[in-house]
């Protein structure tokens, strides 16, 4: 997903216009470069509801599971319990941090090609393309990126959010103890 984004921004940095050629040619070369970024745009998006569908319930489970197991470990810690088994949910932080770090790859790569459609020549474009071209930006302003079956997007957000609410729920536990 990763490279065809930047192969897609690639697609929209046209050469300025040449001595050689005129108003008309240029916009049509911008109209389909326009058309191209649109054809390649709506493929990667495919494939990115897929991958969404795909990790769904992939990635859920473990961002609640590290919630429980975070709030396991400090209750544990601060009872001075042995907590020597809590090693095994070392792989499970490391999952949900490669989870969260390709989810904010996704909206890092979503906002680029927001800003190269930005920076596109679009006041060369003839006036019926800059309608398409308008249509395209409005698009572009639809949040992108991979969320889990209950709705959290993948990202560095959720994974601060998963450690709040892991402590939050250990402070009502020790409370309640006290």
């Amino acid at each position: 997903y990763c490279m065809a984004s930047d192969n897609i921004i690639k697609i929209l940095k046209v050469e300025k216009r040449g001595l050689e050629e005129d108003k008309k040619q240029y916009a049509d070369r911008l109209n389909r470069s326009l058309k191209n970024f649109y054809e390649a745009h709506v493929k990667i998006n495919e494939y990115l509801n897929t991958m969404s569908e795909m990790f769904r319930w992939l990635a859920a489970i473990p961002l609640y599971m590290v919630t429980i197991c975070t709030c396991l470990i400090l209750l544990l810690m601060s009872k001075k319990i042995n907590w020597a088994f809590t090693s095994t949910t070392i792989p499970l932080f490391a999952e949900i941090f490669v989870f969260n770090w390709f989810g904010e790859q996704v909206k890092s790569k979503a906002y680029k090609l927001k800003l190269s459609l930005l920076h596109f020549d679009w006041l060369s474009l003839q006036y019926k393309d800059r309608k398409s071209y308008h249509i395209i930006v409005c698009y572009m302003n639809k949040n992108f990126g991979i969320k889990t079956a209950f709705g959290n997007e993948l990202s560095f957000i959720t994974m601060t959010s998963v450690l709040k609410a892991s402590y939050q729920a250990f402070t009502v536990l020790q409370t309640l103890d006290d």
